[in-house]
């Protein structure tokens, strides 16, 4: 199963993780929506969020595709990764596979009710 974290800009920039620490920026969510799809490969795929901000309409897209998302408030990341909120899209996005790795039942999944409201 992949896992990638992903963490929209207020700037309409999303950026998302790929295998051994690196990430990737795109410039407009559409692409990185095509970009997540072409990540299926016939394997299974899980998405990674932060709940609440810029990146409800997003998440809701991938839902839509049938990509699991699940997400975790922010606070929660901060009490397990120690992630400041003036942290760098790259280090949010290491934290949401940290905290994933250390406590996946903190994450809250996606539902649709979640993306009508």
């Amino acid at each position: 199963m992949a896992v990638i974290a992903v963490v929209p800009s207020k700037q309409r920039k999303v950026f998302v993780s790929q295998s051994q620490g690196k990430s990737r920026s795109f410039p407009d969510p559409s692409r990185a929506i095509a970009w997540l799809a072409s990540q299926r490969n016939g394997s299974d795929l899980t998405v990674l969020g932060i709940m609440g901000g810029p990146g409800q309409e997003f998440f809701s897209r991938i839902l839509d595709m049938g990509v699991p998302v699940f997400r975790l408030p922010f606070y929660q990341m901060k009490e397990v990764t120690g992630t400041g909120a003036k942290s760098s899209e790259e280090d949010r996005l290491a934290a949401l596979e940290l905290a994933w790795a250390r406590q996946p039942e903190a994450f809250y999944e996606l539902a649709s009710l979640d993306a009508d409201v």
